[in-house]
């Protein structure tokens, strides 16, 4: 079992991260700590005299998906398990997801719960503690996942081989390439998963004044995208393809994930039969922004039954090489 952690920005709060993952009750762990060097980041790890700690340190301002690209070519263990250090561990987080992989013949993936941790940080650059909040249930659901900030990448475990299937971390910006990743997981991964609170990741406290400022709402129109996607499910189980698709459609206004609600849409619509061309407008939306291979391979079906092959065997290929970019 092998624990990433990552310092980020000056590495400031490394100590306390380390920490929680050095006192977590599953003592079999590969840690690697990982961060630019002049961060003391080796000195950080010394100061916990902790043989399973190896320390990492790269050149210049790497990005998150470069550390984390680099360290996981250096796992050993069977599964692995992310942290960077705007959070931290609960001393049983390792043990509770390593129990659920080792209990559950099929999954591949776990989660777990964390709460979000508003603080404000004083003059010594010590949190103060505003409140805190749970996320939602993880139990899982594939489309949650593909939603943005759904799931934080440090409430995840999985096996390593899973990576040959998802591909590496991109490059992009701030906590971006977590997401990203999260989501590729969530496209390959069978999953299990617990509401059990196994740690927390900090956040400024403007984000809990923004809370503050209409809780009512946002709980309300979370609540009501819930709603929505439930009735459009419903409806698309007993036929009503079209009415499923206006109803995914309002899914995406509520501020679901557009791009993942535009694809339930688009593919409902090509259910009905006689929406195709609506469905190929949503698709070629989708495929401009993020595609994935399953809308590649809809936009794809879509061309052969308008008879524009040549589209369709090219978005075909499209859909061939992201599959071998992920394993």
């Amino acid at each position: 079992m092998t624990v990433l952690v990552v310092a980020v920005g000056e590495g400031r709060y490394m100590p306390a991260a380390l920490a929680s993952v050095v006192d977590q009750t599953h003592r079999r762990l590969q840690i690697l700590a990982i961060g630019a060097g002049g961060q003391g980041l080796r000195e950080t790890a010394e100061s916990f005299r902790d043989s399973r700690i190896e320390v990492i340190e790269l050149a210049g301002s790497p990005s998150r998906a470069s550390m984390f690209t680099e360290a996981i070519e250096r796992v050993e263990g069977e599964y692995v398990a992310y942290l960077d250090d705007e959070a931290v561990y609960y001393h049983d987080h390792v043990a509770t997801l390593v129990g659920l992989l080792t209990s559950a013949d099929d999954a591949s993936a776990a989660c777990s719960r964390f709460y979000s941790t508003h603080c404000q940080i004083l003059a010594d650059d010590s949190r103060q503690v505003l409140a805190k909040t749970a996320g939602r249930s993880p139990h899982f659901d594939r489309g949650r996942h593909f939603r943005p900030h759904y799931a934080p990448l440090a409430a995840l475990m999985h096996r390593v081989d899973l990576l040959n299937r998802t591909g590496p971390f991109a490059e992009m910006q701030d906590t971006a390439s977590e997401c990203d990743m999260v989501r590729r997981i969530a496209e390959v991964a069978d999953f299990v998963d617990t509401d059990r609170i196994t740690g927390e990741r900090f956040v400024s406290g403007s984000a809990l004044r923004d809370e503050q400022r209409a809780p009512a709402e946002t709980d309300d129109q979370a609540d009501l995208c819930e709603r929505v996607l439930s009735t459009a499910r419903m409806l698309e189980a007993d036929g009503d393809s079209l009415r499923a698709a206006k109803l995914y459609e309002r899914a995406a206004d509520l501020g679901e994930d557009g791009l993942w609600t535009t694809y339930q849409a688009a593919r409902a619509l090509q259910a009905v039969g006689d929406r195709d061309s609506y469905a190929m407008e949503l698709c070629q939306h989708i495929n401009q922004h993020r595609p994935s291979v399953d809308s590649l391979l809809l936009e794809a079906k879509l061309h052969r039954s308008a008879d524009r092959i040549e589209r369709a065997v090219g978005l075909l290929d499209r859909a061939r090489r992201t599959l071998q970019r992920r394993g």
